[in-house]
C-alpha cells in the first residue's frame, strides 16, 4: 500500500471536528468515536473512506495520493460522501454518506 499524505481540510466536504485524548488512541477508537458523532447528524450514516495519519494508511486501498487531492477523498465524494469527521487536526479522517442537507 502506498503511503498517503495528510488530506488538506479545503479538500473535505461537510467537515466536523472531533478532539480525542488519551494515550491509546488508535484507528478503531477514532473510528468508533467518529461513527458516534456521525449518528448525531444522520440515523444511518455509512462510512465510505478513511485516512489514518499515524500509520499513513487509507481506505479504499489503491493509488490514493498521486495528486494534491487524494483519490480516497475523490472516491468518497463520488459515492455520496458528504460528512467528514476529522480527528485531532487531521490525525484521522472519516468520510460518511447519508447525511441529509449536506453537500
Amino acid at each position: 500500500m502506498q503511503d498517503c499524505q495528510t488530506p488538506r481540510e479545503e479538500n473535505l466536504q461537510g467537515v466536523v471536528h472531533l478532539r480525542l485524548q488519551g494515550p491509546h488512541l488508535d484507528l478503531e477508537r477514532a473510528k468508533e468515536a467518529s461513527r458516534h458523532l456521525a449518528h448525531t447528524y444522520a440515523s444511518n450514516p455509512e462510512l465510505v473512506s478513511w485516512y489514518d495519519g499515524k500509520e499513513k494508511t487509507f481506505f479504499p486501498e489503491g493509488e490514493c495520493c498521486t495528486d494534491e487531492k487524494p483519490d480516497c477523498l475523490e472516491y468518497a465524494r463520488s459515492r455520496g460522501g458528504n460528512l467528514t469527521v476529522e480527528v485531532n487536526d487531521m490525525e484521522y479522517v472519516f468520510v460518511y454518506r447519508g447525511v441529509q442537507g449536506l453537500q
